[in-house]
């Protein structure tokens, strides 16, 4: 079966809650337009160890303050970061073992709250990211073409293949390293 057109989007899909305007599937489309031509997994792999450099001799009391009322805090971005890790390592294993499935959207706004991202540390939160991105690079690295080309519906955006998936979560871990810096710089100059 021929795949169709990454991130065709369903009908009536919602949009983005950061997106400036359009569906979760023009989001994601801008995402990796930003990303470019660079290699995802060597993007993907610096994460880690850019956050930390990062957070880094920050006062930990700075990454809990939001830029701004309504926004997210650094420390909710950390939290973020490793619960996508959870849920592109779990998307892509399932569109591997289970082509053509469905795949749920979620909101992340709702996760924030729900999953208590504000009462998280940020030292766990650093190792268990580093861990898991190290496990799904370590299992990304072994799909084949074919693997990469499996796809699922995604609920919101439509038709995905795992190789869209391997360059939307880099384009994901920029758009976020990119939020990290600016948050720092709002809150340092308070």
């Amino acid at each position: 079966m021929t795949e169709p057109a990454p991130g065709t989007p369903p009908s009536g899909s919602p949009r983005h809650p950061g997106s400036a305007s359009g569906t979760t599937a023009e989001y994601a489309a801008q995402l990796i337009a930003r990303l470019g031509d660079r290699e995802p997994i060597q993007y993907l792999e610096e994460l880690p160890g850019a956050v930390r450099a990062l957070v880094a001799g920050v006062d930990p009391e700075l990454l809990l303050i939001p830029e701004a009322p309504d926004k997210w805090s650094v420390k909710d971005v950390l939290v973020h970061l490793l619960d996508s890790e959870v849920v592109y390592g779990y998307r892509m294993r399932f569109i591997v073992a289970q082509p053509e499935g469905q795949i749920a959207g979620y909101d992340q706004e709702r996760w924030l709250r729900a999953l208590r991202y504000r009462e998280a540390q940020v030292d766990p939160a650093l190792e268990a990211l580093t861990a898991l991105r190290h496990w799904n690079l370590t299992w990304i690295r072994t799909l084949g073409d074919e693997e990469r080309a499996r796809w699922g519906t995604h609920s919101e955006r439509g038709v995905e293949s795992v190789g869209h998936l391997i360059r939307l979560l880099a384009a994901h871990d920029m758009a976020h390293r990119t939020q990290i810096k600016r948050i720092l710089t709002a809150v340092q100059a308070a």
